[in-house]
């Protein structure tokens, strides 16, 4: 089985990202960074319509290498963050989590309406055909969260996990 080295990968990204996102007839500046557990994303429109996008991906080992599957799981992140970027009004969400929620409740109010927003934008970017196997990269990175989550104790009945 061959094997990717970690900063090819990582070095593969910021433009693969550009060009799923012009695929879907985004203009994008997209800036890569590694940090961190999970993948996340902040962006913004720029007066000329261009999405200014930094793109967080898990941090990897600089020396390291990794599997098809894991790279599959890495694109998986890629192709979520994105989506945020062709479909989420950041606008409108940071004005959501602002006006709607107490300090105190912000983080929880944040997560639960990212899960939701989660489920649109991965099913709107399913529809729109952003990348082939979008939906397999996806479903594998989901059983792999879900298997690490029941392993470390998660429970579905409580809020300890959000």
């Amino acid at each position: 089985m061959s094997k990717i080295l970690n900063v090819d990968f990582l070095a593969a990204v910021g433009r693969t990202a550009e060009k799923f996102l012009k695929r879907a007839g985004a203009r994008a500046k997209v800036t890569v960074r590694a940090s961190g557990p999970t993948a996340w994303t902040q962006f913004e429109r720029t007066a000329g319509g261009r999405l200014k996008v930094t793109l967080n991906m898990p941090a990897l080992p600089v020396s390291g290498d990794m599997t098809r599957a894991h790279a599959d799981d890495l694109v998986a992140y890629v192709l979520h963050e994105i989506s945020h970027n062709l479909w989420t009004d950041a606008a409108a969400w940071k004005q959501a989590v602002r006006t709607f929620t107490p300090y105190q409740h912000r983080d929880a109010f944040h997560h639960m309406i990212n899960a939701l927003e989660d489920v649109r934008i991965e099913k709107k970017s399913i529809q729109e055909n952003i990348a082939g196997r979008f939906q397999e990269c996806l479903e594998g990175l989901c059983d792999g969260l879900h298997k690490e989550a029941v392993a470390n104790g998660f429970d579905a009945n409580t809020t300890a996990g959000m």
